[in-house]
């Protein structure tokens, strides 16, 4: 396999977006705004990219060898309040970063990559890749497989992802798309995971979550989330209202790991567990390692219950 590589962007993109990091005083130039004007409401597209720290100068950092000093940052493609389709800066929580006029963060890097946290533990792990976007082929549950092995932690991360309670009612391919059930309980389980002291959460938040759930945007999420017992979308002031967690109804184990053989296989990997409650004794999953979510270090892009 191809070791991921850090992508370097050119100096004149770093500085377009300069400040994106922390300056030599030790201060953030960017902040982060909860109303700008007319991103508020639509259906948003979100990649991460690498990019260039920079300091107060808009220089770019360097590391004791002289290399670039580089950070994952989100964007997201939204339009603004004249209907032009535009392209901002995110922060964590999905909500706009501006400049120190209070001007969302539009310029755009070109390059994507991929990468995995670090591994906690001393078990084998696998390596992982960074394949062309117009590479990137999502297999289906039963393509052709190799063996290979996740460490503890790594198995429990998905286990836990897998359990999500309610997930072991739907089948799908990654290319039918997720299914409307199926975000609505992944939205309250990554909502549940901020331990927020609150039952609203802003609508940046949760489409967010969904996006690094699933490595994918949850299209029309908002539109079609609707009103249930676990989640409601509030499209007067755009957030969602989430009661309360949701019980356990599936327990899942990791029985067997196994890598996708395709060619250019962008860490995609089949999975089989044994399940307990929800009706279900048995799942197969396409899972991919990614660095979209920290703690997480996965996404889930397939599921079949049985």
């Amino acid at each position: 396999m191809r070791k991921a590589i850090a992508v370097v962007l050119a100096t004149a993109i770093a500085v377009s977006v300069a400040m994106i990091g922390c300056s030599k005083n030790g201060k953030k130039e960017d902040s982060t705004s909860t109303t700008i004007d007319g991103l508020i409401g639509n259906e948003d597209t979100y990649d991460i990219v690498d990019e260039e720290v920079t300091d107060e100068k808009g220089e770019t950092v360097t590391d004791k060898n002289g290399n670039a000093v580089t950070t994952q940052v989100m964007y997201k493609e939204t339009t603004d309040k004249k209907g032009n389709k535009i392209t901002v800066k995110v922060d964590d929580n999905g909500e706009v970063v501006t400049d120190k006029n209070k001007k969302p963060v539009t310029a755009k890097p070109t390059t994507t990559t991929t990468a995995t946290p670090p591994n906690q533990s001393n078990e084998p792990t696998s390596e992982v890749t960074t394949v062309p976007a117009d590479e990137d082929i999502v297999p289906k549950i039963d393509d052709k497989t190799k063996p290979a092995e996740f460490n503890n932690s790594e198995k429990e991360v998905v286990e836990s992802m897998l359990s999500v309670p309610n997930l072991c009612n739907s089948n799908y391919e990654n290319s039918d798309g997720v299914p409307i059930d199926v975000a609505r309980h992944a939205a309250v389980w990554m909502a549940q995971r901020e331990e927020l002291n609150t039952k609203t959460y802003a609508s940046g938040t949760i489409v967010l979550g969904l996006f690094k759930f699933f490595g994918q945007t949850v299209v029309n999420f908002k539109n079609n989330c609707g009103s249930t017992k676990e989640i409601k979308y509030n499209a007067d002031n755009d957030t969602f209202t989430i009661p309360n967690a949701e019980s356990t109804v599936q327990t899942v184990t990791i029985d067997k790991v196994e890598e996708y053989a395709q060619k250019n296989n962008n860490n995609y990997y089949k999975v089989t567990g044994s399940v307990s409650g929800g009706g279900k004794t048995k799942v197969v999953a396409v899972v991919q390692k990614n660095k979209l979510d920290n703690k997480l270090g996965f996404s889930i892009k397939a599921m079949r219950w049985s």
